[in-house]
């Protein structure tokens, strides 16, 4: 089969909070941070050979990325980089609070401890975006990081794999030098997102036999029974909010376990992981059967209780043939192109009753920017923005009716992730 390209983007926010011992904040601000190559590339592969059964997001993030790091770098971050550029050297990385610990510092995968933390996910599957985040809170005690810090970020227990990297900065975005004094305690929540990249169905076409075949890959409806989302059980975490339920290990590896609709063999899958080319191959056996057989479509249907939903699933047009007493084998590699954080400041106001108009903050790099606006998941028009243009209009709409506009800045490396933005007309 073709390569499916897989573009999950992971991006993350952190807020620095200092207080004095009376509750006197003297600094709270909220930054971007940038997610880098090296701790990507490390939670895929340690993901390939995870075999537990807590695969969400918020679990696999707390296990492989839970200490908090401060720097005197002034650098700006690149996902290039190696981790914080002058990492400080006296004070120790923080561990998340909360949750429990093996011998090597990981927290352990399970839900004791950890549902303090916020963690959310969601299913927009009018714009077909998927994504899922959870929060993690590093609290240093009164003069515990005193010193002038300028860079802060997220690692796993030895700072062999770092994740994150962010400056400082304050309101405006510029880099600043945070001061925590002796009787100062400091506080930072740190967010990690992980949005999900094959929400736009893919298709493409392959021989086997002798016979063309096309197929199309998309994500399996989200419902009570099956799809991205919980609706309950022990997938509801303490607040009250919906948690990930198909889990960032599926997301990646979505053809782990399959099941084939129109045949009865089986359908075993092994893998296996290039770092270089960041390619997952999946190899899908349907073992000789009786008669002839047509396979209609496979489908991402793990077993056990924390795997009981799926994800995705392959169509065949015309269904894909399995003669009998054959043995029939499909290679499926699964690309994986990480995309960088979406656009931000996006503003919309309505010029008039039949028009809207778009603003956002220019993208690093970007070359141009992909738009789709829809009604309640109708493609209403697409427009390409050159940068560095940042704005674009839509005429010709529907009075009081809500819109959705899908922003993709692209660039000539790494692209940006989308996001969706609504806004409404007046009447």
């Amino acid at each position: 089969m073709s390569t499916i390209k897989h573009s999950p983007s992971f991006s993350g926010r952190f807020r620095a909070v200092k207080h004095k011992r009376d509750g006197t904040v003297t600094f709270d601000k909220e930054s971007q941070n940038v997610v880098l190559y090296s701790g990507i590339r490390n939670l895929i592969k340690s993901l390939v050979s995870y075999t537990g059964s807590d695969n969400d997001f918020e679990g696999c993030t707390l296990y492989y990325i839970n200490r908090l790091s401060l720097g005197t770098g002034s650098a700006e971050p690149q996902p290039t980089d190696s981790g914080l550029e002058s990492r400080s050297s006296t004070l120790g990385s923080k561990l998340a609070r909360g949750g429990n610990f093996d011998t090597y510092g990981n927290a352990y995968l399970g839900y004791s401890g950890w549902d303090d933390y916020p963690r959310l996910a969601n299913a927009d599957e009018d714009n077909n975006l998927y994504w899922s985040e959870v929060t993690m809170e590093f609290r240093y005690g009164e003069g515990e990081a005193e010193g002038v810090w300028t860079e802060l970020g997220l690692s796993d227990a030895n700072y062999a794999n770092p994740f994150t990297r962010a400056l400082f900065r304050d309101d405006n975005g510029n880099p600043i030098s945070l001061t925590v004094l002796s009787d100062e305690f400091l506080t930072v929540f740190y967010t990690i997102r992980y949005q999900d990249g094959m929400g736009v169905p893919q298709t493409g076409s392959f021989s086997l036999g002798g016979d063309s075949y096309n197929f199309t890959v998309r994500q399996v409806s989200g419902d009570t029974t099956e799809g991205w989302l919980a609706t309950g059980g022990s997938y509801r975490v303490s607040n009250g909010a919906i948690r990930e339920r198909a889990g960032i290990w599926r997301s990646m590896f979505p053809f782990k376990w399959l099941e084939s609709v129109g045949n009865n063999g089986e359908a075993i899958i092994t893998k296996a992981f290039d770092e270089d080319s960041m390619t997952v191959t999946h190899q899908l056996q349907f073992e000789p059967t009786t008669d002839d057989e047509f396979i209609s479509r496979i489908t991402c249907r793990p077993g056990g209780s924390y795997d009981s939903d799926g994800l995705y699933d392959i169509e065949f047009t015309p269904s894909l043939k399995k003669k009998a007493d054959y043995r029939v084998t499909l290679d499926i590699d699964v690309a994986f192109d990480i995309q960088g954080p979406p656009v931000e400041g996006v503003s919309a106001s309505a010029s008039s009753s039949t028009s809207l108009d778009f603003t956002w903050d220019a993208y690093p790099d970007a070359t141009e920017y992909t738009l789709v606006l829809r009604q309640a998941g109708t493609v209403i028009e697409e427009q390409t923005i050159t940068a560095p243009t940042a704005t674009a209009s839509f005429t010709g709409l529907t009075a009081s009716t809500e819109y959705h506009l899908d922003i993709q800045p692209k660039t000539a490396g790494r692209d940006g992730a989308r996001s969706i933005h609504a806004a409404s007309t007046t009447a």
